[in-house]
């Protein structure tokens, strides 16, 4: 593709120069002798790099590439995509861009994803695409546009969407409640771990029990709260074992049972999590 000057014409008349690149195609020489080192810079060096081809399923042909690679002065991923002249507008760009997008933001765990134009080159068609694929328009200053998405607006698409797993409906849920990113929102978050829950994460229904011991999001359930706590702990959850234990220690909702406290904390202190170690090792101490 670097070397059809119909696919390249994006890349022309660039105020640069380097060895290889034609001013006047956009197209740039990528002779045999530089794949070696190519596919050593770019492939398997995840999450700093990433270059992988689009195919199309129906009947595998390559039409196009993306990639991304990280910036670390900007703190973002910078990302290029690029689609073979003969299956342009032909609605392949979008969903090749969201491949990427998933892969970043889902396997390479990408804070943020950043692209710029040049506003005089009039590129509406690809400023369409981002916009489509989830980016948002940071700013138009100096005849450059700027887009980027944001871990935190990729993880809003996903749940919208109906696309999320319980991990990320999971990891937004806490941003949620932490405002990391996102609005301090604990009805929102109650929302989302409801759902995480539903679909068997342990976490989530670990932090749902928080919500309703506490009344975050909601009104104070203890019992609840044991459930939930319980159904954690009988996941193999150790922060779950020593709230259980913690109940039974100290009578809260269930009747206080010390053989059963003990039992639940001496499981917690071999989940082998140190800051559960140390909650649990405190509880045993502590005889209501």
């Amino acid at each position: 593709m670097q070397s059809d000057p119909e696919t390249m014409f994006y890349n022309a008349n660039w105020d640069v120069s380097y060895d290889g690149y034609h001013r006047d195609t956009g197209c740039v020489d990528f002779p045999e002798s530089q794949w070696k080192d190519w596919y050593a810079y770019w492939i398997g060096q995840e999450p700093k790099r990433f270059f992988a081809y689009v195919r199309r399923k129906s009947d595998g042909a390559w039409i196009g590439t993306v990639n991304y690679h990280y910036a670390p002065k900007e703190d973002w991923c910078e990302m290029g995509i690029v689609i073979y002249a003969p299956y342009r507008g032909k609605g392949y760009a979008t969903p090749a861009l969201k491949l990427m997008l998933d892969h970043a933001f889902r396997i390479g765990k990408v804070n943020r994803i950043h692209n710029d134009f040049e506003l005089a080159r009039n590129e509406v068609s690809a400023w369409k695409t981002h916009f489509s694929a989830g980016f948002k328009e940071v700013s138009r200053e100096n005849g450059w546009l700027t887009v980027m998405l944001t871990r935190e607006q990729w993880l809003q698409n996903e749940a919208a969407n109906g696309t999320a797993d319980a991990q990320l409906l999971y990891e937004l849920a806490m941003k949620h409640i932490y405002g990391d990113g996102v609005p301090e929102d604990n009805d929102r978050a109650l929302e989302l771990l409801t759902k995480a829950h539903d679909m068997g994460h342990t976490e989530a229904t670990y932090n749902l029990g928080i919500c309703y011991h506490y009344g975050f999001g909601t009104g104070v359930n203890l019992e609840k709260a044991y459930d939930l706590y319980l159904e954690s702990a009988q996941g193999g959850y150790g922060k779950g074992m020593e709230l259980v234990g913690r109940f039974y220690n100290r009578g809260i909702y269930v009747e206080k049972n010390r053989e059963k406290a003990e039992d639940w904390l001496h499981k917690a202190i071999e989940s082998g999590e140190p800051d559960v170690i140390a909650e649990a090792e405190k509880e045993l101490a502590v005889e209501m």
